[in-house]
């Protein structure tokens, strides 16, 4: 939050971690990983800049994404794209949005089923991935890129739809 005032407006779209207990630095809990990564900042963000371009990396981790995807459920990032991410809501020039960077799971049958049944809210809100560890050897960006696109299918367009809304440009 300190950083802030420097980070948002100017029309830069803001790209910020948020998964399940964060990268832990040194000497700080889980518990306080866990606290300082919850998506709470974002409304200390839309306060300095109410039409701020954000994207919440890992869209919460793969199983807070796919809870998020599902029309049955409530959960902190489906409120904040419903409440404060664009037209109709209460920061109508905003846009809020999700990553699915380093989520495993992309084209497992849970995965893609857990997209098909995806809730509107979420259409025009998830990018495909961001920071992908290609410094790991055990990773192999092309076959998830693969796994990607044959997860995401007819909704590529949706997905190119929340590039351009996020970055603000064609």
């Amino acid at each position: 939050r300190r950083v802030l005032p420097q980070g948002v407006g100017g029309g830069r779209p803001i790209i910020v971690h948020c998964s399940p207990g964060g990268i832990r630095a040194g000497q700080r809990s889980e518990a306080v990983e866990r606290r300082d990564n919850a998506p709470g900042w974002v409304l200390d963000a839309l306060e300095i800049d109410p039409a701020a371009r954000i994207v919440l990396a890992h869209g919460g981790g793969e199983r807070a994404f796919l809870r998020a995807c599902s029309p049955f459920t409530d959960t902190p990032i489906k409120n904040l794209i419903r409440d404060h991410g664009g037209p109709g809501t209460e920061h109508p020039g905003a846009w809020i949005g999700v990553d699915v960077a380093f989520h495993e799971g992309v084209g497992s049958r849970r995965y893609t089923e857990g997209w098909l049944g995806t809730d509107a809210l979420m259409i025009g809100h998830v990018l495909i991935g961001s920071d992908w560890p290609l410094h790991l050897p055990k990773y192999d960006y092309a076959t998830w890129a693969r796994r990607a696109r044959a997860t995401f299918g007819a909704g590529l367009d949706d997905i190119e739809a929340a590039r351009v809304a996020f970055e603000g440009r064609e």
